[in-house]
């Protein structure tokens, strides 16, 4: 279960920074540095099949970044933005694989959401409190 999980996030990790480094020959520069996104925080699908992680996304511009949950197949195919907060992290599958639980940070309060994975909107489940 580890090594897929491993090879997965290093798939997806190797995707992601390396996209806007192919645009054009030339040095790294600082600002190349605050546009590459981190990948943290993966879960793997009960059945082994899908893997949720985190992608941050610096934000020079307004001296912010993002974060929301991804999900790709657990061999790195097919990676794709599934929430859309500010600030969203924490992606757990439900133990039958069809709920994506995830916390969303806003106005300074946790939020417990649920994402149906076969379609639909997340819903509310609990507000955490105060971060």
């Amino acid at each position: 279960m580890i090594p897929v999980m491993k090879n997965a996030a290093l798939s997806i990790a190797i995707v992601l920074v390396s996209l806007p480094l192919f645009a054009q020959k030339r040095a790294f520069t600082i600002e190349d540095f605050y546009r590459v996104r981190t990948v943290s925080e993966l879960a793997l699908s009960p059945d082994q099949q899908r893997v949720a992680f985190t992608v941050a996304t610096p934000d020079l511009r307004h001296g912010k970044r993002t974060t929301r949950i991804w999900m790709a197949g657990a061999d790195g195919a097919d990676p794709h933005q599934v929430t859309s907060g500010d600030t969203d992290s924490e992606g757990a599958f439900s133990p039958d694989g069809r709920w994506l639980a995830f916390i969303r940070l806003k106005d300074s309060l946790s939020t417990l959401y649920l994402l149906p994975l076969g379609g639909g909107e997340p819903r509310v489940l609990t507000i955490c409190g105060r971060s």
